[in-house]
C-alpha cells in the first residue's frame, strides 16, 4: 500500500511543497512537447491522404470525361452558364469552370476541396488545374489527350494557390494567407503570358502537404511530390517540364 499523506491522528492531507508542485510541471511540459509535435504531424498527415485521396478521384472523373468526349479535355472554364447550385460560382456571368464541368463524372462536391483549405465563402478549392488547357492565356492550349507527348509524365492537377514570394526558388514559395478559394483553380506555368506579369496574382503549384504537394497526371495517376521536381525553373531541362506538352 502506498504511503498516505493524510496524518491519522489528525485525518488532515499535508498539502504538496512547491518543489513537488514545480518538478509535476516540468514533467507535464515535457510530456506535452514530446506529444504535441506527433499529434499536429499525423493530423497533417491525415490531411495529406485525404488530398490524395481526392485527387486520384479527380483523375478519374478527368479521364471519364475525355473518353466520353472524344479524347477532349475539360477545358479550364466553358462559355455557358453555370449550373444550378453549381460547385463554383462564376466570376464572369456566363462561364462554367472545370469542376462544374467534370461534376458529373464525380462522386462528391468535396474532391475539389483540398482539406488544408478553409471550406465556405470565398475560400475552399485549392486544386489547380494546368493552364495548358486555357484558350484565353495560352497562345497554343492543349485541347486533347493526343496533344500529349506523354501523359504519365504531364502533370494536370496539383496543390494550388496564390505565391507571395514568386521570385523564389519553388520549393520556397510560400501561399499567400489571404488568397481566396477561385483562385486555386489554375496553376500558372512559365510557357503563358501570365507567369512574368507583375499584375497578375502568382497562382502555382507549391508543396502544401509535409514538404510535397499531391498532383494528377494526364493518365489519371496521383503522387506526391516537391514542386522543384515539376520543371518551374528557367533552367530546367525539357524532359524535366513536367507541366509541359512535350
Amino acid at each position: 500500500m502506498l504511503p498516505s499523506r493524510c496524518a491519522s491522528y489528525t485525518g488532515r492531507c499535508a498539502a504538496f511543497s512547491l518543489v513537488e508542485v514545480l518538478i509535476a510541471m516540468v514533467v507535464v511540459g515535457v510530456i506535452l512537447a514530446l506529444v504535441l509535435p506527433a499529434l499536429t504531424q499525423a493530423k497533417d498527415q491525415s490531411r495529406a491522404t485525404r488530398c490524395i485521396d481526392n485527387s486520384r478521384l479527380i483523375g478519374a472523373a478527368f479521364t471519364e470525361y475525355s473518353d466520353n468526349n472524344k479524347g477532349q479535355l475539360v477545358p479550364y472554364r466553358r462559355k455557358s452558364p453555370a449550373p444550378e447550385n453549381s460547385v463554383v460560382e462564376s466570376k464572369k456571368q456566363g462561364y462554367t469552370y472545370w469542376p462544374d464541368l467534370l461534376s458529373e463524372y464525380a462522386g462528391s462536391h468535396e474532391i475539389w476541396h483540398c482539406p488544408e483549405c478553409q471550406h465556405g465563402g470565398d475560400h475552399g478549392f485549392g486544386i489547380g488545374y494546368n493552364q495548358l488547357t486555357d484558350n484565353e492565356s495560352m497562345k497554343d492550349p492543349v485541347r486533347n489527350l493526343d496533344d500529349l507527348a506523354s501523359p504519365s509524365m504531364t502533370v494536370m492537377f496539383g496543390d494550388t494557390d496564390v505565391i507571395s514570394n514568386p521570385d523564389a526558388t519553388p520549393d520556397s514559395w510560400v501561399a499567400d494567407p489571404n488568397a481566396r478559394g477561385q483562385n486555386r483553380l489554375q496553376f500558372e506555368i512559365p510557357e503563358s503570358s501570365t507567369w512574368d506579369n507583375p499584375k497578375s496574382k502568382p497562382h502555382r503549384v507549391w508543396n502544401r502537404h509535409l514538404g510535397h504537394a499531391n498532383v494528377v497526371y494526364a493518365d489519371q495517376h496521383a503522387a506526391s511530390i516537391k514542386v522543384s521536381r515539376m520543371g518551374f525553373q528557367e533552367d530546367a531541362k525539357a524532359e524535366n517540364r513536367l507541366w509541359d506538352r512535350d
